[in-house]
């Protein structure tokens, strides 16, 4: 059954019989057919498949879900542990080849979400490739770091600094960031 990934806002449209909701709480927005799949509390994530992370919970899901039927998954926000368990339903062998590292990384995935702190610590990890076949792990940038946030009188003024720690020669770094506003 070809799965797709929805975004859970309040444009959101069912567009499958049965959805898998990762990594946040959904109250009311879930049919009786529906899985949630979350660390977050209160869950109603099935005790068999209760973990640490979100993305840990997908995988023992996976492990232990002979057949599953759900045509959407679908999370209310981005942060690494989120992105990680949509990633994980989304992409299960490359997520299987790998699930030592995601797991591990899945937590860190807290620290991302947008929480309206005035402080936070960050772990991320990204880059850009041409194609699904040309993924590789040993090719994502990593960094850690420290960010603030302060609403202004002139607007969101935020600062954050990082430190890559598996950097290529060639890669530009920036450390150090300072914005007004908010980035889209």
């Amino acid at each position: 059954m070809e799965k797709h990934y929805v975004y859970f806002d309040e444009q959101y449209e069912r567009n499958a019989e049965r959805i898998i909701f990762v990594d946040g709480v959904c109250p009311d927005a879930l049919t009786e057919v529906d899985l949630e799949l979350s660390h977050w509390l209160p869950n109603n994530t099935p005790i068999q498949y209760k973990k640490d992370t979100s993305t840990e919970i997908c995988f023992s899901f996976l492990d232990k879900a002979v057949k599953h039927h759900y045509g959407q998954v679908t999370s209310n926000h981005f942060d690494t542990d989120g992105l990680l368990a949509a990633f994980t339903l989304m992409n299960p062998t490359l997520a299987f080849e790998h699930r030592e590292l995601l797991e591990k990384v899945s937590h860190m995935g807290d620290f991302g979400a947008w929480q309206k702190r005035e402080f936070s610590v960050f772990y991320d990890a990204g880059n850009v490739f041409a194609s699904d076949d040309s993924f590789s792990f040993s090719e994502l940038r990593m960094a850690v770091g420290v960010a603030g946030i302060w609403m202004s009188p002139m607007g969101l003024l935020s600062v954050s600094y990082s430190n890559p720690f598996n950097d290529k020669f060639g890669d530009e770094i920036e450390k150090f960031q300072f914005n007004f506003g908010t980035q889209f």
